[in-house]
């Protein structure tokens, strides 16, 4: 499945990756929820220079403005790296994650 995390300064729901049910592609995309206007946007399109490889079954947090992911799957590989999405006005980046 995707990770989720919630921020309620903004009143909304972020979600990043997960499986699709046919085919099975790792997803790479962020989505959006604003729990006020009940709209959907996205956030880091799928396929930028810019955004973390895909991934399924990872867990997540919001906090600094960012959505921290923390391990889940790449296929049958599991992913130990966690990688912080920053959401802005105009869109995500990724910022690395001192693992250490």
């Amino acid at each position: 499945g995707h990770a989720a995390s919630y921020s309620a300064s903004t009143d909304t729901v972020y979600i990043f990756g997960g499986q699709q049910l046919i085919g099975g592609a790792i997803l790479d995309d962020m989505w959006a929820y604003s729990m006020i206007s009940h709209e959907w946007s996205l956030v880091v399109p799928a396929g930028t220079e810019d955004e973390e490889p895909g991934r399924r079954d990872a867990a997540a947090v919001w906090m600094d403005q960012s959505m921290l992911v923390i391990g889940g799957a790449a296929g049958t590989e599991c992913i130990g790296s966690n990688v912080k999405l920053r959401s802005s006005a105009s869109g995500a980046s990724l910022v690395e994650v001192d693992d250490g």
